[in-house]
């Protein structure tokens, strides 16, 4: 598209020669957002298991993904840390439950903080509370999401969970999608369980990504683990997403590998 073109080239140009200023960075993201206006195609088996998910909220699941083409053109990324299918899965969760409190361990580039933030606007009550080890982080979340946003950058989730959640005395909505850990996965569930609200989603992303060199290290690992001792749904999407709803507790807490 040439006026596309023509107009990134405008923003990446930078009479100084200095990098690219972040303000200008998110403008060329959004700008590409809006031309990203593909539908998002949910398979039979994804929805199957979404509806299994929330049964007593099936006829809002059919309307929730009914409406999805309208923030589809702008909160979808062309990037690899989430797709648009990922992207739409925690949206829907996020209205479906209306949590008052999200943990979200692993910011990045802000793809998934935003569909999480998007549902809380959309629900008119909750927050997304997200952590991140480095300090440029959340460049892509678009201006109108962040007043439903709380950052920790430059932290480390373990210095600071215990305090959130003791804070907060609830968390409703726990995501991971940091370290593809087994062992930080396990610590950080087991820091949240006496604030973690009965009703509340666990959510792992990239349950898919298995490390060869070391299997029994990663969050894949972690769900196999489970899988048949806590209630668990496993979306196959491209690097899959895991949630856990009503978990047994000392069963997790006691599984060993």
């Amino acid at each position: 598209n040439k006026e596309m073109l023509s107009e990134l080239n405008k923003l990446f140009h930078c009479e100084n020669g200095n990098d690219l200023p972040i303000q200008e960075f998110k403008k060329i993201l959004q700008y590409i957002y809006n031309f990203n206006n593909q539908e998002i195609n949910l398979t039979g088996e994804i929805i199957s298991t979404l509806k299994s998910l929330f049964i007593e909220k099936a006829e809002e699941t059919n309307d929730l993904i009914k409406d999805l083409p309208r923030i589809n053109g702008l909160y979808n990324w062309r990037y690899p840390a989430m797709t648009k299918v990922e992207g739409a899965l925690l949206y829907i969760m996020t209205r479906l439950l209306k949590p008052e409190i999200i943990v979200e361990a692993g910011t990045w580039m802000g793809t998934s903080t935003s569909y999480l933030a998007k549902g809380c606007c959309d629900n008119q009550r909750g927050k997304v509370i997200t952590v991140d080890k480095q300090e440029d982080v959340g460049y892509a979340i678009p201006d109108d999401l962040l007043p439903y946003i709380n950052f920790h950058k430059k932290t480390d989730i373990k210095e600071v969970l215990f305090e959130i959640c003791n804070k907060e005395n609830k968390i409703d909505m726990f995501f991971h999608d940091s370290n593809n850990s087994y062992e930080l996965l396990r610590w950080e569930i087991n820091e949240i369980l006496p604030f973690f609200n009965k009703n509340g989603l666990i959510i792992v992303h990239d349950i898919f990504n298995l490390d060869d060199d070391d299997p029994d290290k990663n969050v894949a690992h972690f769900f196999n683990a489970i899988k048949d001792k806590v209630k668990c749904y496993l979306f196959n999407t491209e690097k899959g997403i895991g949630v856990i709803k009503d978990p047994y507790w000392p069963e997790l807490k006691s599984d060993e590998k």
